[in-house]
């Protein structure tokens, strides 16, 4: 999965991904891994996931590229006994502020 996203400002203090997979999953930024979570679940959830300064260092003001590499799960049918693959995916980037989060006084 790839997408462009267009950020116009880097004021937020924090940075958050949100995904939604059930397989693993690896998650680039403008060509840069920034996270991975090499494990199968079987079942679809979401995780948040704050961003460290090394990650942070990739986003850029204008146009950036999000893309993920995730594995699909085969599922077999009960009535054809065939597989056919599933899979689900939600990802998406938030700036958080201290102030808004109500850390500072």
């Amino acid at each position: 999965m790839r997408t462009t996203i267009d950020v116009t400002d880097l004021d937020n203090d924090y940075y958050r991904l949100n995904i939604l997979a059930d397989q693993g999953y690896h998650i680039y930024l403008n060509g840069h891994k920034i996270h991975s979570f090499p494990w199968l679940e079987h079942f679809p959830k979401y995780v948040q996931i704050m961003l460290g300064k090394e990650a942070i260092s990739h986003l850029k003001k204008g146009a950036n590229t999000l893309a993920v590499y995730c594995n699909v799960r085969y599922e077999q049918d009960a009535q054809t006994m065939k597989y056919h693959p599933v899979g689900q995916m939600d990802l998406s980037l938030e700036g958080l502020k201290k102030k808004e989060l109500g850390l500072t006084r």
